[in-house]
Order: structure tokens, then sequence, then C-alpha cells
């Protein structure tokens, strides 16, 4: 492990990469939601309740469980990079 060297650069764009792909995700699950209430209002209409509210419920958690996935992944890959500059102040980056 002593050798493992991370170019800053390159650990930089990643995060930056992995921040926009995580911001984008967001906005794509914001959009999904929007067409996801519509659908549920159309078959709250249509007299559907009780399977729209699950429809709702599982579509959510599962948009919910995407984010926080994306989330903890960014945040494993900062605290690796975090204890690697720690462990290795003397690298040549």
């Amino acid at each position: 492990m002593s050798d493992l060297k991370f170019d800053e650069n390159y650990i930089n764009e990643v995060v930056k990469f992995n921040s926009e792909c995580a911001a984008e995700l967001e906005d794509i699950f914001t959009e999904y939601q929007k067409i996801l209430d519509e659908v549920i209002r159309s078959a709250i209409k249509e007299g559907k309740t009780a399977n729209s509210l699950k429809l709702y419920k599982s579509c959510t958690r599962k948009m919910n469980g995407q984010i926080d996935s994306l989330t903890r992944f960014i945040n494993i890959f900062i605290q690796a990079y975090k204890m690697q500059m720690k462990c290795c102040d003397n690298c040549n980056f």
C-alpha cells in the first residue's frame, strides 16, 4: 500500500466528476419524481389510490437509495484520498 500514489490532479478531476454526476442524477430523479407525481394524480382520479401509493412509495425508496449510494461512494472516495494524503506527506505528486 505504501507504493500507492495518487495524482492530485486526477483525484480532483474524479471528485469533480463524481460531484457533477451526483448533481445530474439528482436532476434526473427530480424530473422522474415530477412524472411519477403526475401518474399518481391520474391514477387517484381514476380511483386506483392503493396501487398509486404503493407505486409512489416503491419508486421514491429506490430513488433515495440510488442518491444515498452515490453519496456514500463519493464520501468513501474522499476519505480514502485524505487518508492517503496523511500517510504520504513526502509523496511526489
